[in-house]
């Protein structure tokens, strides 16, 4: 099998070109740009958008794969890290990442245009989903959860407090009652980290996290069954394979990585139907 290096065939030698314009409250808001160093930046993470492959990275760089084999870094309205794309057809694509950033695509990854930003969130998408064009969900960090019903035009932040424990559930009870200030800041940050959406293929949304955090639903994320899970370090990757779900789990020291593996997907609603497989070192 033969592989080729990412940035070894980037297009070099674009020059920096950043566009503002003033937004609705004054300041100067970022709407195009080519950040340099593209060919020595971290990628994390490459998806088919129709017949070409995207990546994206940090500083906000986003990269076509060409008919040539090189790969061209596009003009992108953010300089923020962007940690997931996703495309739902040959055209409509998102990438998510820092400062809550959501940028949109309608031509293959050619032009982005930014949907959504919060520096006053200032937390980390990770990952994104779309059923179809118009309805798309994105997690991130202390469970941030965006949706939208008409294509990224707006999204909305959601609260589940039923993929709390139930130790939090009734802290948070108490406090609404006793001290509702203390109680909003504690509710926004309370929740473990969203690492991973997986699509299942009953139609069915898998959402891995933090603390053992494996949750289950059949409508779009608008509500979730908590799962139980037999480890409660972070949970950062999930891959549905021949009728089972696998789950990455991290662990310290590097070389013990564990694979947990739902052994099929029609047992997850149950929550106790899990194999542990020690992958080795």
């Amino acid at each position: 099998m033969k592989f080729r290096s990412l940035f070894g065939s980037v297009i070099c030698g674009l020059p920096l070109v950043v566009c503002a314009v003033p937004d609705e409250t004054g300041q100067v808001a970022l709407t195009s740009q080519l950040q340099p160093l593209a060919s020595q930046a971290l990628v994390l993470d490459i998806k088919h958008a129709g017949d070409t492959l995207v990546a994206v990275g940090e500083r906000g760089h986003i990269l076509r794969l060409l008919a040539t084999g090189n790969w061209q870094q596009v003009l992108t309205p953010s300089r923020n890290l962007l940690t997931r794309v996703t495309f739902v057809d040959a055209n409509n694509g998102w990438a998510v990442g820092h400062d809550a950033t959501i940028l949109h695509s309608r031509d293959a990854g050619v032009t982005w245009q930014l949907q959504y930003r919060s520096e006053t969130l200032a937390r980390p998408l990770m990952d994104v989903y779309f059923r179809d064009a118009q309805q798309g969900l994105a997690i991130g960090a202390y469970g941030l959860l965006l949706r939208t019903q008409d294509g990224g035009k707006h999204w909305q932040r959601e609260f589940h407090d039923e993929l709390l424990n139930e130790d939090d559930k009734q802290y948070l009870q108490q406090l609404k009652t006793d001290d509702p200030q203390v109680y909003q800041q504690e509710a926004d940050s309370i929740l473990p980290h969203f690492n991973r959406l997986l699509p299942l293929p009953d139609g069915r949304l898998l959402l891995v996290g933090e603390m053992g955090l494996v949750a289950v639903s059949d409508d779009l994320g608008a509500h979730w069954q908590r799962l139980q899970f037999p480890y409660e370090g972070s949970l950062f990757a999930a891959k549905e394979y021949n009728g089972q779900v696998y789950v990455g789990v991290a662990r310290q020291p590097v070389c013990q990585r564990f694979v947990i593996a739902v052994v099929a997907v029609n047992c997850i609603a149950a929550g106790s139907h899990y194999q542990w497989h020690n992958s080795g070192c």
